[in-house]
Formats: C-alpha cells, structure tokens, sequence
C-alpha cells in the first residue's frame, strides 16, 4: 500500500510539473509614440519601436514607409504569435504643395500680368542699366497690353492686340497707336512659357516654405531647364559676353501664394551670371538681374475680342 501511495505522490508531481512547463509565456507588444504618425512629405521618418512587457526591447518589424511620395503606409511589428501595427500618414510637403499651385497657374483660363527685369552692371567703371516690362490681360490664347524698354536712356513703348497660333506655332500681333492698328508676326518656339514666364516653375530641385501673414513664400531652387532661358538670354543685354552651356547649380526663386494663388514670382541670376559668365573683360560685374511676375484676376477677365479695325490690316493669302 506504500508502494502504491508513493506511486501516486511521483506521478501528481510530475503532472504538475509538466502542466506548469506547457504554460505559455503571456507576451504583450505595446508601441513606443501614437499608433497613427503624420509626417510630411520628404521627411525624415523615425520609428520609435516598442515595449514587450514594457521593456524596451529590439523586435523585428517590416515596413512600407516611402516619405518622398504622399500616401499611408504601415510598420508591423512580429514577435512570437504577436503583432502590432502602426500607420503612417504621409502628407504633402512643400514641394508637392508648390507644384500644385504651379498647376493651376498653367490652367488658368484668364488672368492679368505683369514682368519686370531690371539688369545693371558696370564694366571699366562704368554702371549701365537696363529695364523691360510687360503689362498684359490674357483670356484662352488672346491678350491684350503693353510692353515698354528702357535700355541705355532710350524708352520705347507698343501697345496690342495678341493671338497664340499654337497649332501654326505663330503669334499673331495686331499693334496700335492713337492713330493707326498695324499687323505683324512672329514664329512661337516655347508654348510652355510664353505666357506665363520665362522660367519653367515646375523644373524643381527642391522646395521649402514659410507663412509670412495671409502668404505662404514658398523657395524654390530650379535646376538649369528651369532657368536656362533667361540665362541664355543675357547675351541681349550685356555685350562681349559668352556662357557656359553646363551650368551645375540652381537658382533660387521665391514664389507668393495667398488665397491659394500665385500672386508674385521673384528672383535674381546675377550671382550665377558672376560665377559662370566668361567675358572679354575681367572688371565686368553684373549688380543685378532681377525678375519679378505680379499675377492678379485669377480666372475672372472677360473674353479678350480683336477689334474689327485690327483684323482689317492682317494681310489676305
């Protein structure tokens, strides 16, 4: 009857033990931050990881954060039989954004304009100087405005009426004076610029921003296609110079947004006209090559009509 007693007292106790062994251990996974990120796009995502059992401790996890394109995107953590996610939001960023409003500069079906340059440099001593302007309504492919230069104390002035051909690639120029309408035209080689401006906006390296009041400043750093036109240009207005077509910088170029509008585009190439320019004399240096675009009547002008008087003088085929 010992025997038998002793028996059963082992066997209790090596059940028990085995049922303590086949116990699993409780694991609980707990996210270190909030369980839903917003981050803006092109930031720099960190992942804080998580407690097991409230200790910090490393856990493998897979992840689809990709911060340069806009989108949610998901960090699964595994250990053992347990998992736990976290979202991550990636919103616009600066870049995005400003290319958005870029877009819908492009798309405007009416607006009114202004450009300005102003280019002054001095060579030998000498300072000269140099100012063109445009001041134009533009509804589809008709304008209407002035263009005035005032180049080494000479004003000049035209008035007229504008139609962009962009099927024949032809701008027809119905000009005007307070006596007569005469008619001129000229081939178009850029559709993407020539009414908006001469730099290409959407030619972008980077972008950041600030709010300055009810305007948001974005500043934007274009690339060469972004600004090689201006740059190629200044042959026009600085004699014996020659460039360099491989220009390996950016310019920066500061554009206002308010009302979810462009209203201005601002930027100056005379430092990089110093650093890449090479010119028959040494003592040139350009103080300024400024360029300045007002955007103002957002999609509200009237249709633009050509008056029947212009229409008159366009020579008949």
């Amino acid at each position: 009857m010992k025997k038998i007693t002793l028996f059963m007292g082992l066997f209790s106790v090596l059940l028990l033990t085995a049922c303590k062994e086949e116990v699993p251990e409780i694991v609980t996974l707990e996210l270190i931050g909030d369980e839903t990120v917003w981050i803006e796009e092109g930031s720099d995502y960190v992942e804080l990881g998580v407690l097991v059992n409230g200790v910090e401790e490393s856990v493998s996890y897979m992840s689809t954060v990709n911060t340069d394109e806009t989108g949610t995107y998901y960090v699964r953590f595994e250990h053992g039989d347990q998992t736990i996610t976290r979202t991550i939001i990636v919103t616009e960023g600066p870049k995005t954004q400003y290319l958005n409003y870029v877009q819908t500069l492009n798309d405007l079906s009416s607006y009114s304009y202004r450009y300005d340059l102003t280019v002054e440099y001095t060579r030998e001593g000498l300072t000269m100087e140099y100012y063109d302007y445009e001041e134009y309504d533009v509804t589809g492919f008709y304008a209407v405005g002035e263009y005035g230069t005032n180049s080494f104390g000479f004003d000049f002035t035209r008035q007229g009426y504008y139609y962009f051909d962009y099927v024949n690639m032809i701008l027809e120029q119905y000009e005007f004076d307070e006596h007569s309408y005469w008619y001129d035209q000229r081939n178009l080689y850029d559709n993407n610029s020539t009414l908006l401006t001469v730099l290409k906006l959407d030619e972008t390296h980077y972008v950041t921003k600030e709010v300055d009041g009810e305007d948001t400043i974005y500043e934007v750093f274009l690339n060469q296609q972004g600004f090689y036109r201006p740059y190629a240009e200044v042959i026009n207005f600085i004699p014996n110079v020659h460039f360099q077509h491989n220009v390996d910088t950016y310019l920066k170029v500061y554009v206002t947004v308010r009302d979810d509008k462009i209203v201005q585009v601002e930027t100056d190439l005379s430092d990089i006209f110093n650093e890449f320019l090479n010119t028959d004399n040494s003592t040139l240096d350009v103080t300024k090559y400024t360029i300045v675009y007002t955007f103002t009547n957002h999609d509200t002008l009237d249709d633009i009509v050509i008056p029947q008087e212009a229409l008159q003088t366009k020579p008949t085929s």
